[in-house]
């Protein structure tokens, strides 16, 4: 239970994060800032208030890269990056905790994004979590969020992690999917390497998302 603030009660869970999001408001907001040990500044306010309205909008918490990329556009692209982000939400094992703590959100909830009118789940990174969510035209969306024009070279790789998990049931690490490329393409480790780091410069994790993939775990 929170301290009254203006004679109200405002109910918490265990984990200090409002039970009910109409509960919220500026003061609200700065209390549990306070909790966090983070001091609100206009850039702390734009992501919490972008944050709560893309919710009210669609009902579902943005993943951890459409607030960085929104971020970018109203600010520049200096501030277009997670290392931002950090430095403003640093508090967690991942910085959407704690701004969705103080942005009201009733504990940790569903992530996502919204394409053509239609929720997309995912996970905090953005990595989709049904498999068969995953076709052509989201593979693109997710590519282009990442600036990344794809390609045959691009959809081979996608087209081969893809592979990977269905028989697997898990996403290869960056030094595993060199290793299947290598073996595909018929290269030297070092060739494959950089020709992926080249599709996609930060290798199996960014590959994974526009696959439609969980985060890498490892190998078979």
């Amino acid at each position: 239970m929170l301290p009254v603030i203006n004679g109200k009660f405002y109910q918490t869970d265990g984990h200090g994060y409002l039970v009910n999001f109409e509960d919220w408001n500026i003061k609200v907001a700065l209390y549990l800032a306070s909790e966090e040990s983070v001091e609100m500044t206009d850039e702390h306010w734009e992501v919490v208030n972008f944050m709560r309205e893309y919710y009210e909008k669609y009902k579902i918490c943005p993943s951890m890269n459409i607030p960085v990329k929104a971020i970018g556009k109203k600010l520049g692209p200096e501030k277009r990056n997670i290392n931002y982000i950090y430095k403003l939400f640093s508090g967690h094992a991942w910085w959407g905790n704690q701004a969705c703590k103080i942005a009201g959100f009733s504990g940790p909830t569903d992530y996502g994004f919204v394409l053509d009118d239609k929720i997309y789940q995912t996970d905090w990174n953005g990595n989709l979590l049904n498999f068969w969510d995953w076709n052509k035209e989201i593979a693109e969306y997710l590519a282009k969020e990442e600036n990344i024009e794809m390609t045959d070279e691009h959809w081979e790789v996608v087209n081969l992690l893809r592979d990977f998990y269905e028989e697997y049931k898990h996403t290869p690490i960056s030094g595993v999917l060199i290793k299947l490329i290598a073996r595909k393409l018929g290269w030297e480790k070092d060739n494959a390497r950089k020709y992926l780091y080249e599709l996609f410069p930060k290798g199996a994790m960014q590959a994974s998302e526009i696959a439609g993939l969980p985060m890498p775990t490892g190998g078979p």
